[in-house]
């Protein structure tokens, strides 16, 4: 068991058209059996406020920008991560959703990943621990899980104050982590004191049941007026078509695109207007530190250029693949996917983010195979961004084992005896570099020796000049303060000397 944590800010401020087949859910149910006796004492009063005092908070709806903190379980040997892909879609999915509500939100810090069987497949108790745990302040907790407690798609869970997602159940346009969202913001199901019960069977006491014609409608169900009677607890596809009456004869009709309904996905598309008064005045009185945190801004950039491995490259080595793509103005992080010559990225062997424009993957490739990968940056508010183009590459270069015993690089002068100074490339990525801020030199000295580190322009002048103590094979070294042309960089410890050109354009 354990918890690894990557870190970056994101946000998207913006609605999208997202078009797509939406997941069926199997008949699964959301397990929020109650929004807690403190929330809903809140929303009965709230509910029972004049017009004019909802209107205080909801009906001036203020932008509000809400964080997320989004942790990502997988099993004890960290297998059935939550896709990064998926994730990023969600949040367009979820934005989209709320951009009628004037409600945006942000993954805020560090995506947690969370090794632990018990959370992955868990019950209610094991959930609360999760929550209990791992839960960060200042932001609505988020946890993807293969099974956020059996038969459900997810839950929130007042005691723990966070909500669950069962992994399957949020892809492509599914609206489950909507749905939990506005539980967690005060908003019970449209067909509230219906759960686990039948119209037919076991119904409510006729006193309990809304009325077609509003009479008591901020007294019954979910106690909004302008949500119509819902007295069907289990999923469905709309139009509705139960043909069911309310306790005077009237015709229910059951509005199946309001997200806190059980209609399948494909027929959610808004909230009620007083749902969304209700969710802005509990943030407002409720859940104000959701409001502390300072919001990224929006960042508009192109797609990322490809640098290397360069396109049908045939020359990458087995354990040492470095990918690189030009800088992107703005831009916060990079999301890079790798798979297979003829796979799909929909089963990736690399689907990691990364903070500078390249990455250095010393595992998983096998020689004589082609690959392909792609990328696209992230920053900000946007997370809805496209990928670069696809690019191919082929292992069939030696594998790079540098012998740590050193004598390796030592070779015998005839005449003198003395051992002489290896000298040999040095791979330094991006090169050339366009704008980068820094550049990355891959090495294979010992670690723990120090190297004197130099760059000299074409006319001989030393230009940089720094010893350091190595720690990794790779180096990071600022660029920002040369100009543009051709450098000449090397490496050199006591035995040994690496060098190679720059170019800076």
């Amino acid at each position: 068991m354990g918890t690894k944590i990557y870190s970056f800010s994101l946000m998207i401020l913006f609605s999208l058209n997202i078009f797509g087949q939406v997941y069926d859910h199997n008949h699964s149910l959301c397990g929020t059996s109650t929004l807690g006796e403190k929330q809903e004492a809140w929303l009965s009063s709230f509910q029972q406020r004049p017009t004019y005092q909802k209107m205080q908070y909801g009906g001036s709806r203020a932008e509000k920008t809400i964080p997320l903190a989004i942790h990502i379980v997988g099993d004890d040997s960290g297998k059935g991560y939550y896709d990064l892909e998926d994730l990023f879609h969600t949040m367009c999915v979820l934005n989209d959703n709320y951009v009628q509500a004037d409600m945006y939100f942000y993954i805020k810090g560090d995506i947690e990943y969370i090794d632990n069987t018990e959370y992955y497949d868990h019950d209610y108790s094991a959930g609360r621990d999760m929550m209990y745990t791992h839960n960060v302040d200042g932001a609505i907790n988020v946890y993807f899980c293969n099974q956020a407690v059996e038969g459900n798609c997810g839950y929130f869970d007042w005691t723990g104050d966070a909500v669950a997602i069962t992994n399957s159940c949020q892809l492509r346009e599914a609206t489950t982590l909507t749905h939990e969202l506005g539980h967690f913001l005060s908003l019970p199901h449209t067909f509230s004191g219906w759960e686990g019960r039948s119209f037919d069977e076991n119904p409510l006491n006729e006193n309990r049941q809304e009325r077609q014609d509003g009479a008591n409608c901020s007294r019954t169900g979910d106690g909004f007026c302008d949500t119509p009677p819902d007295y069907h607890s289990d999923r469905w596809n709309c139009p509705y078509t139960f043909g069911y009456l309310d306790p005077v004869g009237d015709s229910i009709e059951t509005d199946g695109s309001l997200f806190m309904s059980y209609s399948n996905d494909g027929c959610q598309s808004k909230f009620s207007e007083e749902q969304i008064q209700a969710m802005h005045a509990n943030v407002e009185e409720n859940r104000y530190y959701l409001l502390n945190s300072d919001a990224p801004e929006f960042v508009e950039f192109e797609e990322p250029n490809l640098v290397y491995p360069v396109a049908n490259s045939y020359d990458v080595p087995e354990n040492y693949v470095v990918f690189g793509w030009d800088p992107i103005e703005g831009a916060e992080m990079y999301h890079i996917q790798v798979t297979t010559q003829f796979g799909s990225f929909a089963a990736l062997m690399i689907d990691e983010v990364v903070s500078n424009n390249y990455m250095v993957n010393t595992t998983d490739f096998l020689y004589d195979k082609s690959y392909k990968y792609r990328v696209r940056a992230i920053a900000g508010m946007n997370t809805c961004t496209e990928f670069s183009e696809e690019r191919e590459f082929t292992i069939n270069a030696p594998t790079y084992a540098p012998d740590t015993t050193w004598n390796i690089w030592l070779e015998e002068d005839d005449e003198t005896g003395i051992e002489a100074l290896e000298v040999g490339d040095l791979n330094v990525y991006p090169n050339p570099t366009n704008g980068s801020d820094e550049i990355i030199i891959i090495s294979d000295f010992n670690l723990g020796e120090t190297a004197e580190i130099t760059f000299t322009d074409i006319t001989g002048r030393k230009v940089f000049n720094e010893s350091r103590i190595l720690t990794s094979s790779s180096t990071t070294i600022a660029i920002n303060e040369l100009k543009s042309g051709i450098y000449f960089v090397s490496m050199e410890t006591e035995y040994k000397r690496l060098s190679n050109k720059l170019i800076i354009q």
